[in-house]
This record gives structure tokens, C-alpha cells and sequence, in this order.
């Protein structure tokens, strides 16, 4: 990309792992290749050739003490030398090899150039007697798109300045604590995120139709209901990446009921006193907002009572359940608080309430609302 494309990066992130800490150099690397050079022989007569083998084992002890003569730098290190590869060539196995060929790992430190470690390399050699040559490895590899790349295998050192903007920026950010969750300006827990437990209080108004009938069967009675709701919840949420699965339970003290004049009797309300819920919550996640559906069980107390021309009042209570549906949209207003729109429909079913004053007497009361 640099030398055809003529791209010019202005930083390069390279994928090496550095156990979440910070890495501003790293040593270089080089591969070599040795060629070791003999006269064929047959074995029988091995004085008549030169064993490439031998020699290659002299330049093997030449490498070795090389080893410890290289540069060295007080943040990467000393370069290092290893002989990774040996191999030779001769027409037969009982001749002597004419060819040896070394491959030779050489990590660079600072100041550590391709002519230089080239230039130690050959003086090594010849001190030896050795007649070798030394070249760069290089290696062809075919990119996804199919076009051909070759490259030698050379790699630089590099080394990043302590007061490179790059490198103190990111160690400042470090220094937040952001991986210990201490950070005043940082928590591993995103903002969006949506697990965990939660609770908080409620509060609507709700609307519906009271259902009233003799208890033995008889004609229906229906009358809209109304009135405020105010509770508390609480639940728990999953955030499976975006999909979000929960639980909630509820309880909200009620005034939804209706007042009715019936002549002869008195005035009959009917109400329903407190309920509760608890359904399965699934949504799906945008950032800080979050649309969900909701169903489960409800449950609550009501009340049905007469009140005579004296005064006199009768009431019986029962207990209702059912079920419940909904859905509602719920957002992030900060990392601790929410706040949420939600509609629900409630079917708390039909309940008997006996002994109210005649004629009345049994009366079965469904309460539906919204």
C-alpha cells in the first residue's frame, strides 16, 4: 500500500498483544538466509572436496559469538541472533555436500540497520575462512483481490518518544482508572447498557368499563369506570446485546371505579382498592431508548358498597385476578435513571360480592381497565 498505492499513514495500529498496557517500541526483526559454499566429494575421499557442512558449523560458532557482541538499548533491549534452519545439498549420500544454507533470525535493536547487521554478518563470516554469502530472505504472498505482493523480509525497530502527543493522550486516559471503574469520567458499564436490577414508583390514570349483573344471572349493567393509579415497581433486565428480556412486579393503590344512583336503594359504587402485576418484559435496545412489550398476571382488591338515603353504608370486598398486556417505551435519562411511557391493559376478571342490600343481594362485578 505505501510503495504502490503511495499511501501515507500518519499512525499505524499494529495487533500485537501487550496485556492492556501501553507499548511504544517494539525490536525489529530481519531474515537472513547464509549460503555456505563447498566442493562435491565423494565420501569415501572427503580430503578431495570442502565439506559445506563444517563449514556451516563454523559459522554456526561465529553467529554464536556475534551473539553476544550486539547492540544494546536500555528500553528494547539487545538484538538477538538464532539459527532457525539448516539444510544441504549433494547429488548422493555417501558425497560430499557442496552447498549449505543457514536461515537466521535477527531481532534489531536501536541503531541496528539493514547494512549494518549485513555488514557484522560477512565480517563474521570471513574471519572464519568461511566463503559464504549472505541474503535477505524474501517471500511472495497473494492478496484477497488476487494481486501478488513480494517483500523482503526486513522489519525495522521502532520506537515511539515519551512526549509523542500520541502516547501521552493514551496514557492519561490510562491513568482514569477506566479498566477499575473508579473514573469519575468513565464506567465499563456503557450508559446504554439495560441490566441489572431496578426499582422506582408510578403513577396514571386509568380508564375502563365496570361490568354489574345479579350473581344468579340477570341483565348486565355497564358503566365506565376511571380514576388514578400510584405505586412502585421493581425487576430485573437482560441485555443480550440489543435484546433486552425481563421481569417486573408491581403494586399501585387505586381509585378506577364509578359511583351510580339506583332508585329505591341508594347510591352503589364499585372500585377497585389496589393492584398488582407481575409480567415478562421483552424489548429491544436503541442506545439510551428502548420500545418493549409486556404481559403477565394481575391481581387486586376491590369494592362494591351501597349507600342508603340515612347514610347507612354496606360494602363487601373481593379479591380479582386475571391478566395483563401492554407496552411502553422506556429511556435512559441517566446511568442510574429511567423514565417510561407505559400503557397496560387490565382483565381482573369477575368477582362475587355477596349480601349487599336488597334487591341487590349477590352481585358478580368484572373489572376491566386501561
Amino acid at each position: 500500500m505505501v510503495e504502490s498505492g503511495g499511501i501515507r499513514p500518519d499512525w499505524v495500529v499494529i495487533g500485537e498483544p501487550t496485556n492492556l498496557q501501553l507499548a511504544r517500541g517494539q525490536r525489529g526483526r530481519m531474515e537472513l538466509i547464509i549460503t555456505v559454499k563447498g566442493r562435491a566429494a565423494h565420501a569415501a575421499a572427503p580430503h578431495r572436496g570442502v565439506n559445506a557442512i563444517y563449514g556451516a558449523a563454523r559459522a554456526i560458532v561465529g553467529l554464536e559469538l556475534l551473539s553476544q557482541q550486539l547492540s544494546q538499548d536500555a528500553f528494547l533491549g539487545r538484538g538477538s541472533i538464532a539459527v532457525t534452519e539448516i539444510s544441504s545439498t549433494s547429488s548422493i549420500r555417501n558425497a560430499v555436500p557442496d552447498r549449505c544454507t543457514l536461515y537466521v533470525d535477527r531481532r534489531l535493536t536501536v541503531g541496528e540497520t539493514e547494512a549494518k547487521v549485513l555488514a557484522e554478518l560477512r565480517r563474521a563470516l570471513s574471519r572464519e575462512g568461511i566463503d559464504a554469502t549472505v541474503t535477505i530472505s524474501e517471500r511472495e504472498q497473494v492478496s484477497y483481490t488476487g494481486l501478488p505482493v513480494a517483500h523482503r523480509q526486513v522489519y525495522p525497530y521502532w520506537l515511539t518518544s515519551l512526549d509523542e502527543p500520541l502516547l501521552t493522550t493514551a496514557a492519561q486516559a490510562a491513568d482514569l482508572g477506566w479498566n477499575s471503574g473508579a473514573s469519575p469520567l468513565y464506567s465499563p458499564t456503557p450508559v446504554s447498557g439495560w441490566s441489572g436490577f431496578y426499582a422506582g414508583v408510578n403513577g396514571g390514570y386509568g380508564f375502563g368499563t365496570l361490568t354489574r349483573e345479579p350473581a344468579g344471572g340477570g341483565a348486565q349493567t355497564q358503566n365506565n369506570s376511571g380514576g388514578f393509579a400510584l405505586g412502585a415497581q421493581a425487576g430485573y433486565n437482560l441485555d443480550m446485546g440489543g435484546l433486552v428480556l425481563g421481569t417486573e412486579a408491581d403494586l399501585q393503590w387505586s381509585s378506577i371505579g364509578y359511583t351510580e344512583d339506583i332508585p329505591g336503594i341508594g347510591s352503589f359504587t364499585a372500585s377497585v382498592d389496589y393492584f398488582g402485576t407481575i409480567r415478562g418484559r421483552g424489548g429491544y435496545s436503541f442506545g439510551q431508548v428502548m420500545p418493549y412489550v409486556t404481559a403477565g398476571f394481575a391481581a387486586g382488591r376491590g369494592t362494591a358498597s351501597v349507600t342508603n338515603g340515612a347514610g347507612v353504608t354496606t360494602s363487601q370486598s373481593a379479591t380479582h385476578m386475571g391478566w395483563t398486556v401492554g407496552g411502553g417505551l422506556e429511556a435512559q435519562a441517566t446511568e442510574n435513571i429511567s423514565i417510561k411511557a407505559e400503557y397496560l391493559y387490565v382483565d381482573l376478571g369477575t368477582q362475587t360480592y355477596n349480601s349487599l342490600p336488597a334487591p341487590l343481594g349477590n352481585v358478580d362485578v368484572s373489572q376491566r381497565f386501561r
